[in-house]
């Protein structure tokens, strides 16, 4: 309606039980794929159409041609209900507050989310990949102990293709402890890390962003579970202050 100037969508998941018909349920794959078929039944109906108007004027033809342009006019009305549905789908450009774990960005959307961290090093007081300073024009990552991990090979797992990184062994360093109990410590780098580290450095710029994605988008949904009768017991927090007399 051109009420927003500019627009922060805020990103949450949560399961519910829902209907979800078919034929109300579109991605941009299923119009296109809808709308070649319309378009076949379309030029076959037109063709059929233009056959009968060839013909000696009879009832059955007449009642064969009515049938036609009723089943285009049909085609016609679902026609434009597809393009209402892709209007819809057709976005703005938009900054978009997501939890750790979404990690697409798409056209014209400017994603702030934090890097998904898998490593369990952490817990075991080792360090872990953002404790590695990737140095993008020479292609290496630095360790904390300033040892270069060089990139040794790549390869694909489920579809992504990751770069291999680490340095030759050096038994006599001091941290090693600290950073792995293999021989050497590696590193995985994804093919598109950049997009993770950009949106990374969004966060890190404004930390307030993932506030206000609690406060916009968390909401919401415990509120709909409420309605649906879920039945969780829910807390208050009453802030109390005490005055000596």
């Amino acid at each position: 309606m051109g009420l927003l100037a500019n627009a922060t969508v805020a990103i949450d998941g949560s399961k519910c039980k829902a209907v979800n018909n078919r034929d109300r349920n579109f991605t941009r794959a299923k119009v296109e794929r809808r709308r070649a078929q319309l378009e076949e039944s379309v030029a076959r109906y037109l063709s059929q159409l233009d056959t009968a108007d060839r013909q000696e004027p009879s009832e059955a033809l007449a009642i064969k041609t009515a049938r036609l342009k009723e089943k285009l006019a049909k085609l016609s009305d679902e026609m434009r209900r597809l393009e209402g549905f892709e209007a819809r789908m057709m976005t703005d450009r938009l900054d978009a507050v997501a939890d750790r774990g979404y990690f697409s960005e798409e056209a014209g959307i400017t994603v702030t989310l934090p890097k998904p961290q898998t490593s369990a090093n952490k817990m075991k007081g080792r360090f872990v990949k953002p404790d590695f300073r990737y140095v993008a024009q020479d292609d290496v990552y630095i360790c904390p102990a300033g040892e270069k991990l060089l990139h040794r090979f790549t390869n694909e797992e489920h579809g992504l293709i990751l770069r291999r990184y680490w340095a030759n062994a050096r038994p006599t360093c001091a941290i090693k402890n600290r950073c792995t109990a293999s021989k050497e410590r590696r590193i995985t780098r994804w093919q598109h890390e950049h997009i993770l580290e950009a949106v990374q450095r969004r966060l890190d710029e404004h930390p307030e962003k993932m506030r206000q994605r609690r406060e916009t988008v968390e909401h919401p949904f415990g509120t709909i579970k409420a309605k649906m009768g879920a039945t969780h017991f829910l807390m208050t927090c009453w802030h109390t202050t005490s005055r000596a007399s």
